[in-house]
């Protein structure tokens, strides 16, 4: 059995736990799912916390980035559990071509692969 002590940042009330990861998701890229009642978290294959915050969804792995929802919100984390915008947006898509269109207060503008947002469009 892989048990592994996950040591957690003290943020928004997550506590120390051990983890059997062999039965998280594994999303790929050595990152895993661990869910605890109706949150999830970024761990990797040592246990240890990639991304210190509960998040509602966490997705798999398409090319080198994964969606995330939390509360409603958007955002893709990288291969190294980073998210790849510090805005959190209302739409997206995934990457085409290094690009993944997104959506914030009814306009749209586009996500690189090189994880900045390029300048806002009016597109709806």
């Amino acid at each position: 059995m892989n048990i592994y002590q996950v040591c957690r940042p003290r943020v928004e009330g997550l506590a120390d736990k051990v983890y059997d990861i062999s039965n998280a998701k594994n999303i790929g890229n050595g990152l895993y799912v661990v869910k605890e009642e109706s949150n999830k978290v970024l761990v990797n294959r040592y246990g240890k916390i990639v991304l210190p915050m509960w998040m509602d969804k966490i997705g798999d792995f398409v090319g080198n980035y994964a969606e995330v929802v939390k509360d409603f919100k958007y955002n893709f984390i990288n291969t190294r559990g980073q998210l790849v915008s510090q805005e959190w947006f209302d739409r997206m898509n995934d990457f085409i071509d290094g690009y993944a269109r997104v959506k914030q207060n009814n306009k749209s503008t586009f996500l690189t692969n090189i994880s900045f947002p390029l300048p806002s469009t009016t597109h709806q």
